[in-house]
C-alpha cells in the first residue's frame, strides 16, 4: 500500500511538471535502443531526446544529445542523418549566439546535402547562413544568402519553408529601412500563409505590414493591419487553451485514476492496518494527494484566463500606441505648419495682432490634447463638447458677449480621433474668429451657428453668422488665416465651398474614422 501511494504522488509530481512524462518515455525508447544496439535506433532517439531538451531550453542538454546522435549517425553511415544533425547543432549555437560553430556546422551540412542533392537540405543552408550573416552586421551578404534560398525553396512544395525564407527578407529589409519592399514581401507572407492556412505566419505577415506601414507614417494602414494581427493572435490563442484544456483533461483523469487505486487499495486494508500508529504519512500523502488535484484544477483555470488577459491587454497597449504617435506626429506637423505661418505673419504688417492670433492657434491644439487626457481607452475627442469650449474661449480673446452674438451648436454626440480633430479645430478657430472680429461692427447683435452633421460615412461642417456678409474680391489668399484653412482642408482630403448671402456661410465636407 505504501509503494502504490509513493507511486501515486510521484505519477502527480511527473503530470505537474510539464514534458516529464515525455521525457520518462524517451529516456526509455533511448535505454531500450542502447540495449539493442543498433546505431540508427539509438541515434534518432538520441535525436529526439535533443528536440526535447531544445523545447525547454536545456541547450547545453540537447547539443550533447545532438553530438551523440550524430555521432551514433556517423557509424551507421546514414548522410542525411549526420547532414540533419550538422543542422540541429547550427541552430543551438546560434541561439546561443556563438556563430562560429553554427557557421562549421552549416558548411558541414551544405557538403553532405551538396552530395546527395537535397534542395530542401540547401534551402536550409541557404536561410540559415542569411540569419548568421545577418547577426554578425553583414547584411548585404545576408540578403544574397536569403535570395538564394527563396529561390530553391520556390521550386519545392513546402509552402512554410517558404514563407519562413520570405520572413526571413522582410524583416532584413524592414532593418535596412526599405519599408515599402518590406510590405511587398509582407503581403506575398500572407498570399503564402492563406494557402498553406499557418496561423503563425500570418500572424507575422500582420505584424510586419503594421510595423512598416507605421514606419513610413500610414498610421491608419498599420492600425488596420494591427487590428487583423489582434483577430489572428486571439485564434492563435485559442487555440493554445483548447489544447491546454485538452492536455490538462487527460492529466486530470490520469489523477483521478491514480487517486481511486489508491483509495481501493486502502478499502482492503483491515481496520487494524488503517489506525495503526505507522500508518500517518499514508494519510499524508492521500491529502496531499486530493490537494494537489484541486490545485491542478485551479492552476489550469488561471492560467487559461491570464493567457487570454495578457493577450488582450498586449494587442490593446499596441493599437494605443500606434494611435497616440499618429496623434504626436500629426499634431507636431500642425504645430510645424502654424510655426512657419507665424513666421509670414510676423512679416506681414497688416497683421497687429499677430502673436495673439498665433497663440490662439497653438491653444487650440493644447486643448485638444487636455480633452485626450481626460479620456480613458482610446483616444477619441467628443467634437461638441470640444467646440464649445474653444468658442467660449475666442469669445473671450475677442471680447464679445454671447448676450449679443448668440453661439448655435447643432450637432450629435460625434467622437472624432485626434488626427481628424486637429485640423478641423484649426479650420473652427479661423471662421468663427472671423465671424466675432468683423462681423458684427459697431455692438450688432447676430448669431454664429456652427452644424456638424454625419451622413454615408462622411461628416458635413457649416458655420455660419448673419453678420454683414464680406466681399469676396478682397479675401487675401496670402494671409495666414487663409493659407490655415485652406492647408487644414487639404490635409482632410475635404471640399470648402463659401457662400455670401445675408452673412457668411463656410461650409465643407470629408470623410472621418
Amino acid at each position: 500500500m505504501k509503494i502504490l501511494v509513493i507511486i501515486s504522488w510521484i505519477t502527480v509530481i511527473s503530470i505537474y511538471l510539464p514534458g516529464d512524462m515525455t521525457q520518462q518515455d524517451l529516456i526509455t525508447q533511448y535505454s531500450l535502443q542502447k540495449e539493442k544496439g543498433d546505431p540508427s535506433g539509438i541515434a534518432n532517439s538520441a535525436s529526439n531526446l535533443g528536440i526535447f531538451y531544445e523545447k525547454s531550453g536545456q541547450y547545453e542538454m540537447a547539443i550533447q544529445r545532438f553530438k551523440e546522435a550524430l555521432s551514433y549517425h556517423e557509424q551507421a553511415k546514414d548522410t542525411s542523418g549526420i547532414a540533419n544533425m550538422h543542422g540541429q547543432l547550427a541552430l543551438l549555437y546560434m541561439k546561443e549566439d556563438k556563430l562560429g560553430m553554427a557557421e562549421f556546422h552549416l558548411e558541414n551540412q551544405v557538403k553532405l546535402d551538396s552530395l546527395t542533392g537535397n534542395q530542401k537540405g540547401l534551402g536550409f543552408y541557404f536561410d540559415q547562413m542569411g540569419v548568421l550573416k545577418n547577426k554578425q552586421g553583414f547584411q548585404e551578404e545576408a540578403y544574397s544568402y536569403f535570395i538564394k534560398g527563396l529561390i530553391i525553396r520556390e521550386n519545392l512544395d513546402d509552402g512554410y519553408e517558404l514563407g519562413e525564407s520570405i520572413t526571413h527578407i522582410a524583416y532584413l529589409l524592414f532593418e535596412l529601412r526599405q519599408y515599402r519592399e518590406a510590405i511587398d514581401y509582407a503581403y506575398r507572407l500572407l498570399e503564402i500563409a492563406e494557402e498553406s492556412q499557418s496561423l503563425r505566419q500570418k500572424e507575422t505577415a500582420y505584424a510586419m505590414l503594421s510595423q512598416s506601414y507605421e514606419a513610413i507614417r500610414w498610421f491608419q494602414a498599420a492600425l488596420d493591419n494591427q487590428k487583423n494581427l489582434k483577430t489572428i493572435s486571439d485564434s492563435l490563442v485559442n487555440q493554445e487553451v483548447a489544447g491546454l484544456k485538452i492536455q490538462h483533461k487527460s492529466q486530470l483523469e490520469l489523477l483521478e485514476h491514480s487517486h481511486r487505486l489508491a483509495l481501493a487499495e486502502l478499502e482492503n486494508l483491515p481496520k487494524e492496518e488503517i489506525i495503526a500508529p505507522n500508518n500517518g504519512p499514508i494519510y499524508v500523502l492521500i491529502a496531499s494527494l486530493a490537494l494537489l488535484i484541486c490545485l491542478l484544477i485551479l492552476a489550469y483555470y488561471l492560467r487559461s484566463k491570464n493567457l487570454e488577459l495578457v493577450h488582450d491587454l498586449s494587442i490593446s497597449k499596441e493599437e494605443k500606441r500606434i494611435l497616440l504617435k499618429e496623434t504626436q506626429e500629426s499634431m507636431e506637423e500642425s504645430l510645424q505648419l502654424i510655426s512657419g505661418l507665424l513666421v509670414l505673419q510676423d512679416k506681414d504688417k497688416v497683421a497687429g495682432n499677430g502673436f495673439g492670433e498665433g497663440y490662439g492657434r497653438a491653444k487650440t491644439i493644447a486643448l485638444i490634447g487636455k480633452s485626450l487626457n481626460q479620456k480613458h481607452g482610446l483616444p477619441r475627442v467628443n467634437v461638441k463638447g470640444y467646440l464649445l469650449k474653444l468658442c467660449l474661449g475666442l469669445y473671450k480673446t475677442y471680447h464679445v458677449k454671447e448676450e449679443r452674438v448668440k453661439l448655435i451648436l447643432d450637432m450629435g454626440n460625434i467622437n472624432l480621433d485626434p488626427i481628424t480633430m486637429v485640423p478641423l479645430a484649426l479650420i473652427v478657430h479661423e471662421l468663427v474668429a472671423n465671424s466675432l472680429k468683423y462681423a458684427f461692427p459697431g455692438g450688432q447683435k447676430g448669431e454664429i451657428q456652427l452644424a456638424l452633421k454625419e451622413e454615408e460615412g462622411k461628416l458635413q461642417l457649416s458655420i455660419e453668422d448673419d453678420g454683414r456678409g464680406f466681399d469676396a474680391s478682397q479675401v487675401r489668399p496670402d494671409s495666414v488665416g487663409y493659407k490655415i484653412i485652406i492647408a487644414m482642408v487639404n490635409q482632410l482630403q475635404g471640399r470648402l465651398e463659401i457662400i455670401n448671402k445675408g452673412g457668411a456661410k463656410i461650409s465643407m465636407e470629408f470623410q472621418y474614422r
